[in-house]
Parts: structure tokens; sequence; C-alpha cells
């Protein structure tokens, strides 16, 4: 890791228990590292569901849409193989959800925890969590480096030697369900009006003679 290195790993909310996981690792010399390299090669041999798109010494990977569960094994595949290029022993992440569906939309809960409290501090080096739009700051809790907020992306960076908490509290409005909502309120809105319109007096709208 001499070098060193940037790694940034993004979560995209994209649904109900629905996340994008990319990973981003930049060379700080502007150079590729073996490290790199080798943190690719061992990603391959995994088979994991995490594809490179870019190879240079900036390497960007990107998984599929997936589930919560799949993000979670996918959080440990990536530690796993980060332990491995390394040398060092990094315990696997964890993502703890509770999800609570409702008519118009999900409460999204969910914890992540980070324990690299067997990573020696290596000058250079640099992890961080970046999550893309989820509501604002009043939605996170994190220890024990507070996140920071820019252009509807949260940064979270990770404490080498330390235990890294971060609780996200989410909203997803299900947009179906307000559609039906809305229909059925204005068919109800236009039923009411015709009904004021026959207390009136005016009786049916008729077309001209």
């Amino acid at each position: 890791m001499s070098g060193c290195v940037d790694i940034s790993t993004n979560l995209s909310v994209t649904g109900p228990d629905r996340l994008k996981i990319s990973l981003d690792i930049d060379s700080n010399s502007g150079k590729s590292i073996p490290w790199q390299k080798e943190f690719e090669d061992n990603l391959t041999e995994e088979h994991s569901i995490l594809k490179l798109q870019t190879h240079e010494y900036k390497q960007h990977f990107e998984s599929p849409t997936i589930r919560f569960e799949e993000a979670n094994t996918l959080l440990q595949e990536i530690a796993s193989v980060a332990s491995k290029t390394s040398g060092f022993t990094i315990k696997k992440p964890e993502i703890i959800t509770n999800n609570k569906n409702w008519i118009i939309g999900t409460s999204q809960n969910f914890k992540i925890y980070f324990d690299l409290r067997e990573i020696p501090k290596i000058p250079g080096l640099k992890i961080n969590i970046i999550i893309h739009d989820i509501g604002n700051k009043n939605n996170f809790e994190a220890t024990p480096l507070e996140p920071s907020f820019k252009k509807g992306l949260t940064f979270f960076p990770l404490e080498i030697g330390q235990i890294n908490k971060l609780k996200i509290s989410n909203w997803k409005w299900n947009q179906i369900s307000i559609g039906i909502i809305l229909i059925i309120a204005l068919i109800l809105l236009s039923l009411s009006l015709q009904r004021f319109r026959l207390l009136m007096g005016f009786g049916f709208p008729e077309l001209p003679p």
C-alpha cells in the first residue's frame, strides 16, 4: 500500500431493500501501484459480482442492483480480498437492516459496522464510505468521526484502528401507491363537487342542444 491510496466504498439505495455498491481505489502517486493490480486479480479469483469499469491508477468497480443481504455478503468479500492483498487482518464489515413497509412508503433503518482495529496507521491511506441521495444530516449517527455532506452525497471517513459505526434512517415513498391514492382522492373530490352542484339546484351538466 505504499504510495498510498484513497479507498471509497459507495452505497446507492435505489429502492426498498435495493442498493448498488461501487468501489473506487485511487493511487495518490498518480500511477497504478502493485497493490491495486493484486487486489483486482484476487477479486477476479473470487468470481465477484463487483466488476472493474475503469483500469488505470483510478480503479472503479461496480455491482449490479442487489438486496441488502447480498450487499452484506459483498462487503465482507471486499474486506476478505483486501485482507488477503494487504496481509493485514481486516474483520468483516456488517450491515444490519430493519425495514418496515407501509402503504405509502418504506421506512429503512440500517447500521454499518467497520472494525479497523487490526489495521496499522499507514501514511496516506484513506478509507471512506460515500452514501448517495439519502436525506440530510439528521438521518445519520456516526462514530468516531462525523460525516460531511456535499451535493447529495454523505462522506463518512473511517478511522484506522477504531470500530466505525454508521446508523442511517431513511424514508422511501412508494410512487405507485401515492399515485393510486391521488387518483382516488381526485375521484372523491369530483363526486363531492357533483353532489354540491345538485344540492345547489344546478342539476347534472348537459350537452348544448
